[in-house]
């Protein structure tokens, strides 16, 4: 198996670090206050730049690009000392399935190009009742 970067996805990967070169040091790394401050700004950048949503729908603002280029962006932002991208993939999932059409509308560009924060919080039925400190 030759998992080489095809043509296509070379010339992403070198966009990717051309434009990581002059962005990635005006953001801070993962695991500090001013991260999560700056995320939603984060987000935004790499949307701008057409570096996030890359597998999803184009309906919702996404570029509809095989999963091996959200892989593309995932190594390059590690290797730059970027931030990550933003977690979206199962509420986008969630509500990209099994939404109505008017709320997939509603939400989903908004979420995909990170003009709206989104978080989701899991819980076990009945666990407000068992649990104690």
């Amino acid at each position: 198996m030759d998992f080489r970067d095809s043509p296509e996805e070379a010339a992403f990967r070198d966009r990717l670090r051309a434009w990581l070169t002059e962005r990635a040091g005006t953001f801070p790394s993962a695991g500090d206050d001013e991260y999560w401050t700056r995320q939603g700004e984060w987000h935004q950048a790499l949307y701008g730049a057409g570096f996030f949503g890359l597998s999803w729908p184009r309906a919702y603002g996404g570029h509809e690009l095989p999963p091996v280029y959200d892989v593309i962006v995932d190594e390059e932002l590690a290797r730059a000392g970027a931030p990550p991208r933003p977690s979206l993939g199962y509420l986008v999932v969630g509500l990209g399935r099994h939404a109505s059409p008017e709320l997939q509308q509603r939400f989903l560009p908004g979420m995909i190009n990170g003009t709206q924060r989104w978080c989701q919080g899991f819980s076990e039925p009945g666990a407000a009742r068992t649990w104690r400190r």
